[in-house]
């Protein structure tokens, strides 16, 4: 397939010494690379929408920024394929490189923005309100405690089990508690904790290292949310 669809859009697709078969090269991959960069976007958005999984959500947002990388290195060919002028006698290669440093320093800024708000969001964690759950009690603070002390109280133990489920391998333990689970943290608003959960309840075959490592972190930060609870507990 490939070598067909070299025969295809690049003429004498053998000779890569010649500049203008580099030229064609890097369209290509370029072209090809924004297209299955948007297909990957658009399906994995989708996916994350539906199942509610940031991480799949988020790797969705790293194709669009591969899709943008594509378009510059699509650029730096084009570019470098312009003949010699008087500004530029010996042509314009090095486009190419300039257009690999580009890419290069676009990743960089994206990996430092994302180490930047996950330092924040680690520095500055966002409050869960617990108004929600505790509407029922209405100006009745005793019962107001109540339902918080309840709501820690089966928090952890429902952590526990979700973790023995993780440890065990135990996908179908898994999936009852994330189902037990999931509707108390969308109703708190913990929307991190929520779509973790809402993906181990949905999940299908064995467990994967990458579902571990989502739900594991969901139960570091339930615990943090249990912990809030018991401190609004004592203090009221």
């Amino acid at each position: 397939m490939l070598e067909r669809m070299l025969r295809t859009f690049v003429p004498n697709y053998t000779q890569t010494g010649d500049p203008a078969v580099r030229e064609r090269y890097g369209v290509l991959a370029g072209a090809v690379g924004i297209l299955l960069n948007l297909l990957l976007f658009a399906g994995k958005l989708l996916a994350g929408i539906v199942t509610g999984a940031i991480s799949v959500t988020a790797d969705a947002f790293n194709n669009l920024s591969d899709a943008a990388s594509s378009v510059v290195t699509l650029a730096g060919f084009r570019l470098a394929g312009q003949k010699a002028d008087a500004h530029h006698p010996f042509g314009h290669g090095r486009m190419e490189y300039v257009s690999g440093l580009i890419v290069a320093g676009l990743i960089l800024l994206m990996g430092a923005e994302l180490a930047k708000s996950s330092f924040e969001k680690v520095l500055h964690p966002e409050a869960v309100d617990f108004s929600a759950l505790t509407a029922y009690a209405g100006d009745d603070t005793a019962a107001a405690r109540g339902i918080l002390e309840s709501f820690a109280e089966q928090g952890a133990t429902n952590c526990a089990l979700l973790e023995r489920a993780l440890d065990e391998g135990d996908a179908a333990a898994l999936k009852a508690v994330a189902h037990k689970m999931a509707p108390i943290f969308t109703m708190l608003g913990a929307v991190q904790v929520a779509a973790a959960l809402r993906t181990a309840e949905n999940w299908e075959g064995p467990l994967t290292d990458t579902l571990g490592r989502e739900v594991r972190t969901a139960a570091e930060n339930i615990r943090a949310i249990i912990a809030e609870a018991q401190k609004k507990v004592s203090l009221s």
